[in-house]
């Protein structure tokens, strides 16, 4: 227990005073009553006691009862059939009405407790509740004498269970009764218990023992208040301790009254009660239909009350509705001033919580399809992912629209959007991460900084792929390759008429070839090469590749006349020049062939043909080598003109893709 020892000891010292020394032993969950044991008279005295010695009127009416005792004697309309229960003071037994032909309950003072306190007791219970009718007060039918002289009370006969029976079984079978959310149906039927003492207020009377044991639920939806033994009417000043206002006889003893487990803080003190003691009360069961445990326990009845009197606030856990969990502290405040005013107010508040439960309803699925989401965040496809995000969102959205104050959704919503978050950027979705990041106020800055990771990751990314691009596209065989190709075929067509030339020159007129004609012829040649460079210089610019091959044919074009002036100089024979030139332009496809497009093989091959055929036949080597200078670059051009980029693609711009499979 907390609390200081000098104040724990200064309210045993009230609670003496107020006579409770003599009820220290009592259980919790039972009610403490203003009647103290007194001695009562021998079985065998009891049939002598008369209305003067207890206390009674002598307008109450005979009510025969037969029972084991009265076997024989008539005239009775009422039979005794069974025992349904015994309290501290009472005793409630079966009856078969004969005059009406049902059954009622009878309550009777226990023989160990007959007393003129009790009879008090038990005639202010039967004049209290007797005057409240109300459809969830249980009715009284009559209050009169058996033969005996000794009082009973006639009240509707319930078939039903008690509502503490059904909180803690929840296996009984009259569940089978309620369809649906078990906690709404509670609800429900705490707001008729709600209507009763609403009614019961109405008329100046507190009950001031409210519990679920003393709420029975009929088979057919009844919901009745029982046990009004320790009600008190407010029409009458009330001091503290001041507990028998109805009672027309003397009661000793105990000042403190009520059920300890349930009590209000006032009730520990004796008083004085209001309206709102009944409020605590209420509130005290609502606690235990969402709790399963009463509002007040310890391992003693001093632990009970000393807890009752300091009604602490209770921290409700997350299975609890923060609606209700508020609702319930508040109606068990320990300043009555902090409750709610009346039982109005709080069947009020909880016909509101009905209203919203539509949308605490929505708000409990959404947060376990986000329980879902949080623990498969780790193993569940991106799919599943997203669906069960899609799921809690909607049900969020929707919960906190129906109503604003529903906590629960408007403090899901945002932790859904930041568990998305994380699993988008786990699967490297920066542009889904930074959309709802967009939509998260005040996000958490592990959240934050996950998406800024995934952010600078995707940048480190886009330019080494930027520079990977760059590379391909300088190495891109595609770009500017249909302008290669016209080219070479307007070199082709260039060198084949000059060959055409040389032929007809030297076997219609006999003009042989020498070193002056082929230097001449050489010059040609490269200034033909310059020229078409030059006229797509552009084109054959643009990229790495295209730069490298224009170089390679501006050294071919400068070697190839160095190497003519070389052979004339060390006075090689012209014929043995041009095999050589032959070997040079076969080997320089091949390095284009290795190095750039494997594809220039055909050319190279032709170069090898023509190579071979000056071997067999160096006569006509002139022809051979004409022949082969024009064929191999037109080879290569048709390749490389077929090869180019595909059509709307901007000539000399990065695809974005690598090059072209080897044809």
């Amino acid at each position: 227990m907390e609390g200081s020892k000098t104040t724990k000891e200064a309210l045993a010292e009230v609670w003496e005073t107020l006579g409770l020394k003599a009820t220290l032993n009592h259980p919790p969950h039972l009610t403490i009553r203003p009647v103290v044991e007194e001695t009562a008279p021998s079985e065998e005295a009891q049939p002598s006691l008369g209305r003067s010695s207890l206390g009674m009127s002598t307008w109450l009416p005979q009510l025969p009862v037969l029972d084991t005792k009265t076997q024989g004697e008539a005239p009775f309309d009422l039979e005794i059939k069974r025992e349904l229960g015994q309290g501290g003071m009472g005793i409630v037994l079966e009856a078969h009405q004969r005059s009406l032909g049902r059954e009622v309950a009878i309550k009777r003072i226990k023989p160990d407790r007959l007393n003129p306190a009790s009879v008090g007791a038990l005639l202010t219970e039967a004049r209290i509740t007797g005057g409240l009718e109300h459809p969830n007060i249980i009715p009284v039918h009559a209050l009169g004498l058996d033969q005996a002289g000794l009082p009973l009370l006639v009240m509707k006969r319930i078939q039903g269970v008690s509502w503490r029976a059904l909180i803690h079984d929840p296996h009984h079978p009259a569940w089978a009764r309620v369809s649906g959310d078990r906690l709404l149906w509670s609800i429900e039927t705490l707001v008729k218990v709600c209507h009763a003492i609403e009614f019961a207020h109405s008329k100046s009377v507190l009950h001031r023992d409210l519990k679920t044991e003393n709420v029975m639920l009929g088979d057919f939806g009844e919901v009745y208040v029982l046990d009004w033994g320790i009600a008190l009417s407010t029409d009458e000043p009330q001091a503290p301790g001041d507990t028998a206002q109805f009672a027309k006889v003397a009661m000793e003893g105990a000042k403190i009254v009520g059920t300890p487990a349930f009590m209000a803080p006032e009730m520990t003190r004796g008083g004085p009660f209001a309206p709102t003691t009944d409020v605590y009360l209420i509130g005290a069961m609502l606690h235990e239909i969402l709790t399963g445990q009463p509002r007040h326990a310890g391992t003693s009845l001093f632990e009970v009350l000393y807890r009752a009197h300091n009604s602490e606030p209770v921290a409700y856990g997350p299975e609890i509705p923060d609606e209700l969990a508020a609702l319930c502290n508040k109606a068990t405040a320990a300043d009555p001033a902090l409750r709610f005013p009346s039982a109005r107010a709080l069947r009020e508040a909880l016909t509101v919580y009905l209203h919203h439960r539509a949308s605490v309803a929505l708000s409990d699925t959404a947060a376990e399809r986000l329980d879902e989401l949080e623990a498969g965040a780790l193993r569940d496809p991106l799919s599943l992912s997203r669906q069960r995000f899609a799921e809690s969102r909607f049900g969020f959205t929707q919960a906190f629209g129906q109503w604003q104050g529903n906590l629960a959704a408007a403090r899901g919503l945002p932790r859904a959007l930041a568990s998305m978050i994380q699993i988008e950027a786990r699967h490297d979705n920066l542009n889904e991460a930074t959309e709802l990041l967009r939509q998260l106020d005040d996000p958490p800055p592990e959240v934050v900084e996950a998406v800024e990771a995934l952010r600078l990751r995707h940048a480190d990314e886009a330019a080494r792929l930027a520079d990977l691009q760059q590379m391909a596209h300088g190495l891109d065989k595609r770009v500017s390759s249909r302008q290669r190709g016209l080219v070479l075929l307007v070199f082709a067509a260039a060198a084949l008429l000059m060959s055409i030339a040389t032929l007809v020159a030297r076997g219609a007129f006999g003009v042989a070839l020498d070193y002056d004609k082929g230097i001449l012829g050489a010059t040609a040649i490269v200034v033909i090469i310059f020229t078409l460079m030059a006229a797509f210089r552009r084109s054959l610019t643009r990229n790495r590749l295209n730069r490298q091959m224009a170089a390679s044919f501006v050294a071919y074009g400068v070697l190839f006349i160095l190497f003519r002036l070389l052979g004339w100089r060390l006075g090689v024979p012209f014929n043995a020049l041009l095999a050589l030139e032959l070997m040079i332009v076969g080997l320089f496809c091949a390095l284009v062939a290795i190095s750039v497009d494997a594809r220039i093989w055909r050319a190279g091959a032709v170069v090898a043909l023509g190579i071979a055929a000056a071997a067999i036949s160096p006569g006509h080597i002139m022809e051979i080598y004409g022949l082969v200078l024009a064929v191999a670059p037109i080879w290569m051009g048709i390749i490389w003109y077929k090869g180019g980029l595909p059509e709307g693609t901007p000539e000399g711009e990065p695809t974005g893709l690598p090059p072209t499979p080897e044809a």
